[in-house]
């Protein structure tokens, strides 16, 4: 049958319409039917209770009632249905959810509330559950609250629990109840492999005290427990205090054999028994007996050090990593930040590379303009992000800002902005100051003086401040901290198109720059690190001085500051130009930019140089092509928050 309606030519006749508020009114109608107490199926039964309802509300919101009204069960054709084991109140609470979509949970009925859900498995209410007892954590309740995660298999809980246990741990184990703790919760707590707020060695001291709340029953859980402890995360000094305490001794006579499970411990106590009893002078300001254990006369001690101490104890040593407290719940992984992404362009993301995949990742975003040529640094395990240029109408606009991160609170801080705009520069962290040497724009002019404008900054002061300036000004240099002395090398005068060869050393104590011996090619836009005593660059070009075309640097070359001598330690697998290297753990990363110059083959592949095997590896393609970005090693936590 034609339609007897005419339309015009050219127009469409077939609209698809679409209401965005026809859920809301589908709800809102069914919950009038209810007000009204019409077209009522099914009623539900609990605590002697009936809640009259609908069929198909229930089975749309719940797992459970569209298994028993679906599946050819008995509760099919019954219009009474008994619900055995659920409280009245949670039933009335998720009968308004499945029909108004909304909730109520307080302290006082989150866990009826929890329960019915789990049990029903209207999944939405125990997420909202689950997330009310994640914000109302706290020392007092998180004992109980890991309880709840483990009746009800949430396992997200569970690790929220976990993470909040350990960012606490100083506190929560000076807790009374902490002395009540099962040995299962404190192994899956420590054994989850979150951050701790405090030392080993005052972790282990609170475990040692647990232990001595109850000896004998606990005796058999402490092997469990150190297995838990990081030994290489405690220096021999900070043993020191324990092996002279009085739960030490307890944990040895209860236990005598099991130090034997644990060559960490004994070499902590023999390298102290050792030193204490090398030294034959008379004026020892300590008095060490050690007793062996024999069998024979059947000694309940297999090793017993009593200890007077005369003098104040040793200082203790510097945290292996500084700025971490305690490394446990870390891990050493690559960060790359801002650039340019073939797929979108300049950006300020920060990507960290998936030490288990290979692969990056987001982490977090610069809370600035998009930029590129920032200055990034490291300096006791936060990242420093500062100065860069940003485009403004096609221009190029360099800028002073600065912004700190702390992989330990995700969080951004604002910085103090340096006395001067900068990008294309080099910041440089050592001896617990950035520096900020050469860069934009001020590279580009040749002014009477030919230096570079430097400044320090403070960060427990937040301020920065100048110093003396470098010798011949330059942009695109490199440089590295080393003890107290700043290292750099090279860069490039635009106008002039020179490209440099030399190579710097700076002694903040004197505020002076000393030549050393140059560099074995000259080189620009390249990067230098220390490891093992030795300064190494990698990377970079310079300017062929017939054609004035660019001639990329090919070796990896080392300095020996002992003899003031460069060497070649390897060659690049692979020439990238606007890529960027960094090192971690030993190897060299080589990051992101163009294959051999050319703009249209971009290098994927993170590959790595191992600085003892001189050898290279190469990574896994990444998903993301990109260029001009920074680079640099980080602790992160093992559990990077997902965004």
């Amino acid at each position: 049958m034609q339609s007897p309606m005419v339309f015009q030519p050219g127009t469409e006749d077939n609209v698809r319409f679409e209401s965005r508020e026809h859920g809301k009114s589908v709800l809102a109608g069914l919950q009038h039917l209810r007000q009204m107490q019409q077209l009522f199926d099914v009623t539900l039964v609990a605590e002697s209770k009936e809640f009259h309802a609908h069929r198909v509300v229930l089975a749309s919101c719940s797992d459970y009632f569209r298994a028993m009204f679906t599946d050819g069960l008995k509760e099919c054709t019954q219009s009474v249905i008994n619900l055995n084991g659920l409280t009245a109140s949670s039933i009335s609470h998720l009968i308004d959810f499945a029909y108004n979509s909304s909730i109520n949970i307080d302290s006082e009925n989150v866990l009826d509330v929890l329960s019915g859900a789990t049990h029903v498995q209207i999944l939405p209410v125990i997420t909202a559950c689950e997330n009310y007892l994640k914000d109302h954590l706290s020392l007092d309740n998180c004992v109980s609250t890991a309880g709840v995660a483990e009746l009800f298999c949430l396992t997200h809980l569970t690790h929220h629990v976990h993470n909040f246990v350990c960012r606490n741990w100083s506190t929560f184990s000076m807790c009374e109840e902490f002395h009540h703790l099962s040995a299962s919760f404190l192994v899956s707590v420590l054994s989850s492999g979150y951050p701790v707020n405090c030392k080993e060695v005052d972790l282990f001291a609170s475990l040692l005290s647990w232990f001595s709340f109850i000896t004998v029953e606990r005796s058999v859980h402490m092997a469990s427990l150190l297995r838990c402890i990081l030994f290489e995360n405690i220096d021999y000094e900070e043993f020191d205090s324990i092996a002279n305490s009085k739960e030490w001794f307890q944990l040895v006579e209860s236990c005598p054999k099991l130090l034997d499970l644990f060559p960490s411990v004994s070499r902590l106590l023999r390298k102290d028994l050792d030193e204490s009893m090398s030294s034959g002078d008379e004026d020892q300001d300590t008095i060490v007996k050690v007793t062996n254990y024999n069998a024979n006369l059947s000694s309940p001690i297999s090793v017993t050090r009593i200890q007077v101490r005369l003098s104040p104890p040793k200082p203790a040593k510097k945290c292996r990593v500084p700025g971490l407290v305690n490394t446990r719940g870390f891990h050493s992984t690559i960060l790359v930040a801002g650039g340019f992404r073939k797929e979108s362009g300049m950006t300020n993301n920060v990507l960290y590379l998936d030490n288990s995949t290979g692969t990056l990742k987001h982490l977090t975003k610069i809370p600035h303009l998009d930029q590129i040529n920032f200055g990034m640094a490291v300096l006791h395990n936060q990242l420093y992000v500062v100065g860069g240029c940003f485009n403004d109408h096609m221009q190029e606009i360099a800028h002073p800002f600065g912004f700190r991160y702390s992989p330990t609170t995700d969080e951004w801080m604002s910085i103090a902005p340096m006395a001067q705009e900068r990008c294309r520069f080099l910041l440089c962290a050592t001896d617990d100051r950035i520096y900020a040497i050469g860069g934009d724009p001020y590279a580009s002019d040749v002014g009477p003086e030919d230096v570079a404008p430097c400044e320090v900054y403070n960060p427990t002061t937040n301020r920065w401040r100048p110093i003396r300036s470098l010798p011949g000004n330059r942009s695109q240099l490199a440089g590295t901290g080393m003890g107290r002395s700043l290292f750099i090398s090279g860069g490039i005068q635009e106008n002039e198109e020179k490209v440099f060869q030399d190579f710097y050393q700076y002694d903040p104590r004197a505020d002076t720059w000393c030549r050393r011996a140059d560099l074995l090619t000259p080189r620009t836009d390249h990067y230098m690190f220390t490891w093992e005593g030795r300064v190494y660059v990698v990377g970079g070009w310079h300017l062929d001085p017939l054609t004035h075309r660019r001639v990329m640097a090919t070796t990896i070359d080392s300095y020996d500051p002992d003899t003031d001598s460069w060497q070649v330690e390897g060659t690049l697998n692979r020439l990238r130009t606007y890529g960027t290297y960094t090192i971690d753990k030993g190897c060299i990363y080589a990051i992101g930019g163009w294959s051999d110059g050319d703009h249209s083959q971009k290098c994927r592949t993170i590959d790595s140089f191992d600085l003892r095997f001189k050898a290279w590896v190469q990574g896994h393609d990444q998903s993301v092509a990109l260029w001009e970005h920074g680079s640099c090693s980080l602790y992160l936590p093992k559990f990077v928050p997902q965004r």
